[in-house]
C-alpha cells in the first residue's frame, strides 16, 4: 500500500493503467468503499493519505518476470509524474475534496498567481511549481475559509513573498503592482503579470463582502492603456460568492448577509455573463467552472437578485436566502462535511445525451477529440489506431480544462463537435456535463473511456 504526495489515487491509478499496470484504491475486501482505511487511520496517518493510497498486490503465484516488469513500470511512472510539461496561458485547477486551488499562469515570462490554496493540494501545487520553473508572484485567499485551514503563509513562506496583508494581497513595492479601471468605472489594484506595448494581462482586486466580511474577487484579463472591458476578462476566481449552482452561505458569525446582492450587482456590472469564467473556491457539482449567464439562468435566487430592484425585493431576496442556508444541514449529510452554499439548479444535467460509443465517433468527420488524462498519463502510448479510432486525440488534461472551456467560448463554437476521452469514461462525462451546461450541446462523452474499448477488442496493453 503506497502514495505518492499531492497526488489523488484516481490519477495515479489512470497513470499505473496506461503503464500497464493494474492497482486498487481500496483494500481487496473492501474495494467497493470511498471511505478512508480503518487500518491507515489506526497508525495515525490522516485521512487525505488513505484516500490517496493505492494497493499493489502479488505473491508466490505471480512470476518473477512480470514483477520485474511491474517494477519498470513503476519507475516508468515515476520519471513521467515528475517531468517537465510544456506550460500554457491559462489556468490550472488542483483538488482537495470539494475545494479548489488555483494556479494563473504566463507563459511568456514563467510567472504565476496561487488562489485559494488547499492543504491537501500543497505538494500537488509545490511540485507543479518547481517542475516548470516558475516564480510565484503572490499567494491569494478569496477570503478566510471556514471549512479548511489556508496553507497561504506556508507558501509565501517557502517561496520567499513578504510584506502582504491577511489575504495575501502583495504591498506596493513588490515591484508589480498597477492600477486599472473596470468596466463600471472602477479604479482598482491590480497585479501585473505580463505586459507590453501597453497590453498587459493583469490580476485586479475587487472587495466582494457577503459571504464574509472579507470576501474579495481576483478579476484576470487583457488591460488596455490601464483599462479591462468586460469583454476582455477572461477568468474571475469569486470565491464562495458564486458557486457552480449557488450562492455562498451567508449564515456564519462573519458573514453579512445585506452585503450580498449589493456585491452580485456589482460584479454583473464588472464581468461578462457569457464570457468571462468563474473559477470559485468549491466545486460540488464537478462543474470545474461557471458563467454568470449560466448561473443566473439556472438559479431562480441569483435572477432575483440581478433583475429585481427597490427594498421590497431586496428584503425578499435576505428573506429567501435565510430559507436556502437552512437546506444545508440536509446537503452536509451527503457531502460529510461542511457545504460552502449550493442551491438546486434548473434543467442542468437533464439536458445530457448519452454518451457515445467507439463506432459512433469515428463517423463524426469534423469531431474534436480531446484525451482529458493528466500528461503523464497521456504520455505512455495507447494504442489509439488498435482501438479503431480514426484519429489520434490531442491532450488537455483535467486540470486545464477551464482552458478549454476559456477556448471554446472565445472561439464562439457552441455547435463545434467534440468528443471528451478518459480512461473510465466517467471523468469525461462530468467534464462533457459541464460543457453542456455552458451551452456546449455538441459535446459527448466516449462511453466506458479507453479501459472498454480496449476490453472489447480483447486487449489487456493500455
Amino acid at each position: 500500500n503506497f502514495s505518492v504526495p499531492g497526488f489523488g489515487s484516481s490519477e495515479l491509478m489512470e497513470l499505473f493503467d496506461s503503464a500497464g499496470l493494474r492497482l486498487s484504491s481500496g483494500s481487496a475486501c473492501s474495494a467497493s468503499s470511498a471511505k478512508p482505511s480503518h487500518v491507515i487511520s489506526a497508525m495515525g496517518l490522516p485521512a487525505s493519505r488513505s484516500l490517496s493510497a493505492l494497493r499493489l498486490s502479488f505473491g508466490p503465484c505471480t512470476p518473477q518476470e512480470e514483477i520485474e516488469r511491474g517494477i519498470q513500470a513503476i519507475e516508468s511512472c515515476a520519471k513521467a509524474l515528475f517531468a517537465k510539461s510544456e506550460l500554457k496561458d491559462g489556468v490550472t485547477q488542483f483538488w482537495d475534496g470539494y475545494s479548489n486551488t488555483w494556479v494563473l499562469t504566463q507563459r511568456s515570462n514563467r510567472k504565476c498567481v496561487i488562489v485559494d490554496p488547499c492543504g491537501g493540494s500543497s505538494a500537488r501545487v509545490e511540485s507543479f511549481i518547481r517542475v516548470n520553473a516558475l516564480e510565484v508572484v503572490a499567494v491569494l485567499d478569496t477570503h478566510g475559509h471556514a471549512d479548511h485551514e489556508s496553507i497561504r503563509p506556508v507558501l509565501e513562506k517557502k517561496f520567499g513573498i513578504k510584506s502582504t496583508d491577511a489575504l495575501g494581497w502583495p504591498s506596493p513595492q513588490n515591484g508589480h503592482h498597477t492600477q486599472v479601471t473596470l468596466q463600471d468605472g472602477s479604479v482598482v489594484d491590480g497585479i501585473e503579470l505580463a505586459g507590453s506595448s501597453g497590453v498587459s494581462f493583469v490580476v485586479a482586486r475587487v472587495p466582494t463582502p457577503g459571504h464574509t466580511k472579507d470576501s474579495v474577487s481576483f478579476l484576470c484579463g487583457k488591460a488596455k492603456n490601464g483599462r479591462i472591458s468586460k469583454a476582455d476578462l477572461q477568468f474571475a476566481f469569486v470565491g464562495d460568492t458564486i458557486l457552480c449552482g449557488g450562492l455562498g452561505r451567508t449564515d456564519f458569525e462573519g458573514s453579512v448577509p445585506e452585503q450580498l446582492q449589493p456585491t452580485l450587482k456589482k460584479l454583473d456590472e464588472m464581468v461578462h455573463r457569457d464570457t468571462t469564467l468563474l473559477c470559485p473556491a468549491h466545486d460540488y457539482r464537478n462543474s470545474f467552472a461557471t458563467s454568470l449567464g449560466v448561473e443566473i439562468r439556472e438559479n431562480e435566487l441569483l435572477d432575483r437578485a440581478l433583475n429585481g430592484s427597490g427594498v421590497e425585493n431586496a428584503s425578499q431576496f435576505l428573506k429567501l436566502k435565510v430559507e436556502r442556508d437552512r437546506e444545508l444541514s440536509r446537503l452536509e449529510e451527503q457531502f460529510q462535511g461542511m457545504v460552502c452554499g449550493v442551491t438546486p439548479t434548473g434543467q442542468g444535467d437533464s439536458r445530457a445525451k448519452e454518451a457515445i460509443g467507439l463506432s459512433a465517433v469515428n463517423q463524426l468527420q469534423e469531431a474534436v477529440l480531446v484525451d482529458i488524462r493528466e500528461e503523464p498519463a497521456f504520455s505512455f502510448p495507447t494504442g489509439w489506431r488498435k482501438m479503431g479510432l480514426a484519429q489520434t486525440p490531442k491532450n488537455i488534461p483535467l486540470s486545464q480544462f477551464v482552458n478549454l472551456m476559456s477556448s471554446l467560448i472565445a472561439d464562439g463554437a457552441k455547435d463545434k463537435e467534440v468528443v471528451l476521452i478518459c480512461r473510465s469514461g466517467t471523468k469525461s462525462l462530468h467534464a462533457a456535463l459541464s460543457l453542456r451546461r455552458m451551452g456546449f450541446e455538441k459535446v459527448r462523452s466516449l462511453d466506458g473511456g479507453i479501459a472498454l474499448a480496449h476490453a472489447a477488442l480483447g486487449s489487456s496493453s493500455a
